[in-house]
């Protein structure tokens, strides 16, 4: 496995929930970040320059992050997400998706913008790939509560707002 870097503070606090799984989990959206022990998914082949960023993909895998069609049900320990979901126009059934690869006991771990602390529609700064943009309190009405009604074998362990408060994270363990 190629060497990798964590960022200090939101990844790291995720990664104290994925770095006792063995064999490779998923990094979704994966952009130009690393993450330790996964193959890293993106939509934009390795080596060509994502957007609006126009860093280079490290991606092992292209394809479309809300059909993981390479991956059967319940075979990665973990998946992982940081700053992807808000790139989605249905994030409930793509968060469906990702948990339905996630194997039993493994967990599945987003990290998303608080739409509070990121640059409005519209505005100079935005990202115009954003499709479902929301705060903690909408994504635990839209996203996480319908999502843990209808999944019996998901479990929350974390939701909270990071260290940057302008994200926050969310970890379901698959039982």
């Amino acid at each position: 496995m190629r060497e990798t870097k964590i960022r200090q503070g939101e990844v790291a606090k995720l990664f104290e929930y994925t770095k006792h799984y063995e064999g490779p989990g998923l990094d979704l959206c994966c952009c130009d970040r690393v993450y330790p022990n996964a193959v890293e998914v993106d939509v934009i082949p390795r080596g060509e320059k994502t957007l609006p960023w126009g860093r280079k993909s490290v991606a092992d895998i292209q394809c479309d992050c809300s059909k993981l069609t390479f991956a059967p049900d319940e075979s990665y320990p973990f998946v992982v997400a940081i700053h992807a979901f808000e790139h989605f126009e249905h994030p409930l059934e793509v968060m469906k998706e990702w948990f339905r690869v996630v194997k039993v006991g493994g967990v599945l771990g987003i990290i998303c913008p608080d739409v509070r602390y990121t640059p409005r529609r519209g505005s100079r700064n935005h990202d115009d790939t954003h499709r479902s943009e929301m705060n903690p309190s909408e994504f635990e009405l839209k996203i996480l509560r319908p999502f843990l009604k209808e999944e019996p074998k998901a479990s929350l362990q974390d939701f909270n707002t990071l260290q940057n408060r302008w994200s926050f994270e969310c970890v379901i363990v698959k039982s």
